[in-house]
């Protein structure tokens, strides 16, 4: 589906609100009225994680983004008024909408007094949340929370909150009377039920409150209206269920989900491939060139997962030329190396089939590779570096090796006529004719430029 979610920014929090940004947009594909996401990363979330990572996962697939950017662990305790309070106090935050998602719990009480309104004359209406001056901690709670919505809505911004577990339902039935939009994840919450209740609860738009509780004949009228602004699994509130290839792809992306403090940045990258390179090695003129053709596989696996290492390493390698002063042209040792150092996660599988631009080619006992969680958000940021990687525009494709040596009059080389692979670089694979296996990888490859 094409994206319907202009996201300016993902933002994790706990205890502390200054924690780095998890996603932020590039500046031209910021939007003054796009949205901004905070993300509640205290440790109560942890029993949430699983119905986390599928909200996650749809923000992603709302917003259009190419990988899921990664989050640090739950951890701490929750600063939502604080967190909440430095993202709209921002000069810059203008007319963009908040989106919150949290469990509900605000322990971190840094932030007691709300400003809820101002008076006729001008003057800030505020209220002081004093521990003390409540006779149960549930009622304090109970009154934080109630100060909390009551500062949320006076800053006139558009509110959504995307409430995850039990403990949240008091905050989100005291939200649905006010003027922002409020949905609720259950426990255990389905790849489906997270997509469509996220989906709907974007899409729709509350900009007003229900009417005070002495306008309705019964309080349990007033309660039903409030209950019926709450977007569930039960009430979509008219908007559609989620697509079932929508929830497909959520859920495969919630596994990909890297929940982490050691993330790479682009630095971390840049360092981390240069010592794969060199201990693979690959020559120095070669170097940009093959991160281009490391690039276009890393790419390919962001949307078809695993994707086989022979296509572009080894001696009979099917998709790419090698670069001009390449030497021995060590790919497949590159790819181990990639993995070694996390860029690249892989294994064995013992039969896969391929298919690049209409040639299906079956291999067995092949290490498949694909970008590694921690690594991915960056993919198509460093294959779009054109300093630092070949485009792939740029690459030069192979024509069919084992059809090009039949017409020279050569037979196709058998696997045992292969070199034997080194201890530490990756199994040789092997090629037969074969019906396609369950799992099948299919790609387009771009045509590339010939060979000066």
């Amino acid at each position: 589906m094409p994206p319907i979610m202009k996201l300016n920014s993902l933002l994790p929090f706990n205890g502390d609100i200054d924690l780095p940004p998890s996603y932020t947009a590039p500046p031209d594909k910021f939007h003054p009225k796009g949205k901004v996401v905070i993300l509640d990363r205290s440790a109560s979330m942890e029993s949430q994680e699983d119905e986390f990572k599928l909200v996650l996962s749809m923000f992603k697939a709302l917003a259009g983004l190419d990988a899921i950017p990664p989050v640090p662990k739950p951890t701490g305790r929750t600063n939502l008024i604080g967190k909440i309070k430095k993202v709209v106090q921002d000069p810059e935050f203008g007319e963009q909408e908040l989106i919150i998602v949290t469990d509900g719990e605000d322990n971190q009480n840094d932030v007691n007094v709300f400003q809820v309104g101002v008076d006729d004359n001008g003057t800030p209406r505020l209220v002081n949340i004093d521990k003390d001056n409540y006779p149960s901690l549930a009622e304090y709670a109970r009154a934080r929370q109630e100060a909390i919505l009551d500062f949320v809505a006076f800053i006139g911004a558009q509110v959504h909150i995307i409430g995850i577990g039990n403990e949240v339902k008091p905050l989100l039935q005291m939200a649905a009377s006010r003027p922002m939009t409020v949905a609720h994840v259950p426990r255990r919450a389905t790849a489906s039920q997270v997509a469509t209740v996220v989906g709907a609860a974007i899409s729709i738009v509350r900009d007003t409150a229900v009417a005070a509780a002495d306008t309705f004949s019964t309080a349990e009228e007033h309660v039903a209206a409030t209950d019926a602004r709450i977007v569930t699994v039960e009430n979509l509130c008219g908007q559609p269920a989620a697509e079932a290839e929508q929830v497909a792809a959520i859920a495969s992306d919630a596994e990909r989900v890297y929940v982490g403090d050691d993330a790479f940045d682009v630095d971390a990258w840049k360092a981390a491939f240069a010592e794969a390179e060199d201990a693979a090695p690959i020559a120095e003129a070669a170097k940009k060139y093959t991160r281009g053709v490391v690039m276009w596989l890393m790419k390919l696996s962001l949307t078809q997962g695993k994707v086989p290492g022979a296509t572009i390493g080894g001696k009979f390698a099917k998709v790419f030329e090698p670069p001009e002063g390449a030497g021995e042209w060590k790919v497949n040792k590159l790819l181990t190396e990639l993995k070694k150092v996390g860029i690249l996660v892989g294994k064995q599988e013992a039969k896969l089939q391929f298919v690049v631009e209409g040639v299906s080619r079956t291999f067995t006992k092949v290490v498949c590779y694909e970008a590694a969680p921690r690594a991915a958000h960056l993919v198509r940021q460093m294959a779009d570096d054109a300093e630092w990687a070949t485009p792939e525009a740029e690459l030069v494709q192979k024509g069919n090796m084992n059809k090009r040596k039949r017409e020279d009059g050569e037979s196709s080389p058998s696997p045992s006529e292969e070199a034997p692979p080194s201890p530490e670089a990756a199994p040789a694979p092997q090629e037969e004719e074969a019906p396609p296996p369950a799992l099948t990888v299919e790609v387009q490859v771009g045509a590339g430029n010939e060979q000066a």
